[in-house]
Parts: structure tokens; sequence; C-alpha cells
């Protein structure tokens, strides 16, 4: 791996960690705003489901906790790995493990995605009511 590929996979964690900085700000607003529904709402079943989805929103917040100990963890041991390579003067570092969080990042912005328009069409429902 050249340096210039090191850069590359550093940027990437940047860009997804932003991201997940973004998602982290969302998942805040749609928490206050489930409590809101659910502390204002004397509908139970309306409530019940509220709290619900502020649990998803823990599960979410856990899982973008995992996904950036995951990223540091990388980019530390990418770091490691060209750092041995430079005083070997070998630049091949492995890229499984930089696949495999970019496959997991895909599939947490799927199901984020799903579950940003479930819990904006549950608020929508919640206000009209």
């Amino acid at each position: 791996m050249s340096i210039q590929q090191f850069v590359q996979l550093h940027k990437e964690h940047q860009e997804w960690l932003h991201e997940m900085d973004s998602y982290q700000d969302e998942i805040s607003f749609f928490q206050h705003s489930l409590c809101q529904v659910s502390s204002s709402d004397e509908n139970k079943e309306r409530a019940a489901k509220a709290a619900r989805y502020r649990q998803e929103c823990l599960e979410n917040l856990q899982q973008l906790d995992t996904l950036r100990f995951q990223i540091y963890k990388n980019e530390a041991e990418v770091a490691k790995r060209m750092e041995l390579a430079d005083r070997l003067k070998e630049h091949v570092v492995p890229q499984e493990t930089h696949e495999g969080l970019r496959n997991m990042m895909e599939e947490y912005i799927l199901a984020f995605k799903a579950f940003k328009k479930n819990v904006n069409g549950f608020l929508l429902d919640a206000k009209k009511a």
C-alpha cells in the first residue's frame, strides 16, 4: 500500500466519522421528539411505539460507537503497518479490514435510512393526531 492509498483510507475514515456525527445529531433530535410524543400523548399505543423507537435510537447509538471503535482501531493498525512497511521498504498492507468496515458502514447507512424514514413517518402521524 502506498502512502497515497493510506491517505485515501484515512480520508474515507474521516468521511465516515463525519457521517456518524450527523447520524448522532439526527438520533438526538429523534430522541427529543419521541420523548415529547410519549409525554404529551394519551394514546397508549402511540406512546408504546414511541418508546420502541427510543429504544431503537439507543441501539443506533451503540452501533455508531461500535463502528467508531472499529474505524479508530483500523486506522491505528494501518498506521502501524505503514510504519513497519517504511522501515522494511515494503509497501504491502492488507485492506481486508478496511473492506469489512466499508461493508459495515454501507449496511448501517441502509438500516439508518429505513429507521429514519420510519421515525419521521411516525412523528408526522403523531403531530397530525
